[in-house]
């Protein structure tokens, strides 16, 4: 099923990309929310976190970057991008996309 999902986002349908929206989107939010800490707390908004990993995600499935075995769950790939933008707010909060800038 998963592998379907990407397949579908590089032929460029969108309602897959709605798909992974509904079935991931909350616990992105609540990952992102998990990771953010101490100043970047009050800089940005744990959707924004989610948004840019979404868009990183999104960008490189239609590209055809991703694959995955049959059976295999798309969370532990999701998560890991959405730990890495977090990880790049809080190493370089002046560079990336915040509300403030």
């Amino acid at each position: 099923m998963a592998q379907e999902l990407l397949d579908r986002l590089k032929q460029g349908d969108e309602t897959a990309a709605g798909e992974l929206l509904d079935r991931y989107a909350s616990r992105l939010i609540a990952l992102a929310m998990s990771r953010i800490h101490g100043r970047l707390q009050r800089r940005i908004d744990p959707e924004d976190i989610v948004q840019s990993a979404l868009g990183s995600f999104f960008r490189r499935a239609g590209d055809g970057c991703y694959q995955v075995a049959d059976g295999d769950d798309l969370w532990p790939l999701r998560s890991t991008i959405c730990k890495h933008v977090v990880d790049d707010f809080e190493t370089f909060p002046d560079t990336c996309f915040s509300p403030s800038n």
